[in-house]
């Protein structure tokens, strides 16, 4: 398989913090991979790493073969789209012009929408459960549906690789599993990788075929969701005791607290 991103001996610091410290990882074209980690782990600062956003201290960052810390903002979106975890938007911004956006990598600086942008921004927003809400200002929608727009905006964008920042945060259970459902669809039509920065374990295992729980900001364990999540690694990393089973729909890991003791009922 052809590698999307690749990461060389990465190192990056806020400061004299050292966040990521010498990681190596390849990522294929595709793969859906999920990075897990206790709240710190470094996930949000690998996902800025590989989208450009931030640069290493030390190492190179591929992405689709190009360095993406040496190409232009520009042509940076023609290959990442980018869904933040709470990202600031233009509060008098209408959802559709917002998920429009998603369309400026693919137009000139004097080039008005086509009939095509806009027939894609709409297709984003009906798969997005969002369409109703076109004609919405960003401040006067939830989160959870701002979430839902920021994916319709990196889907309008049609870049091969997405990056995604906990993009289920702001969702209830039945949206939840609707966006991660959208995720993997929408990987099915794009050439590169999906990566999605997650705290749900089990929701991630059942939706990626890869996971990379990072720990103080090194990869500490990467595979399969069945090789990742064991009660041992859980233990190490985030110093929680955990039970494994098996989902009843496809087997994925779920992964079930143990407390000393649990409150009786009558």
């Amino acid at each position: 398989m052809k590698i999307g991103i690749s990461l060389n001996n990465i190192r990056f610091s806020y400061g004299k913090n050292d966040v990521i410290k010498n990681v190596d990882l390849e990522i294929s074209n595709r793969e859906i991979v999920s990075l897990v980690g206790p709240n710190g782990a470094g996930k949000t600062t690998l996902l800025k790493l590989m989208g450009g956003l931030l640069n290493p201290s030390h190492g190179k960052v591929y992405v689709m073969g190009k360095q993406i810390g040496e190409i232009s903002p520009r042509s940076r979106a023609r290959i990442v789209s980018t869904v933040p975890q709470n990202p600031r938007v233009p509060q008098n911004l209408k959802l559709s012009e917002f998920v429009m956006l998603g369309r400026n990598a693919h137009l000139s600086l004097t080039q008005w929408e086509s009939n095509e942008d806009i027939q894609i921004v709409k297709e984003a927003l009906e798969v997005t459960d969002t369409l109703n809400l076109k004609d919405r200002h960003l401040g006067k929608i939830s989160g959870g549906e701002l979430q839902r727009g920021m994916l319709a905006l990196a889907l309008a964008q049609e870049s091969p690789v997405m990056l995604l920042d906990e993009p289920t945060s702001n969702l209830d259970l039945s949206h939840q599993s609707k966006m991660m459902s959208l995720i993997a669809n929408s990987h099915e039509s794009r050439v590169g990788p999906t990566i999605i920065g997650i705290h749900d374990l089990t929701l991630a295992a059942r939706y990626s075929n890869r996971m990379i729980l990072v720990s103080e900001g090194k990869v500490f364990a990467d595979g399969t969701p069945e090789e990742v999540l064991t009660p041992a690694n859980i233990k190490e990393a985030y110093g929680a005791e955990v039970a494994i089973i098996p989902h009843p729909e496809g087997g994925s890991p779920v992964v079930l607290p143990v407390f000393n003791s649990y409150p009786q009922t009558k």
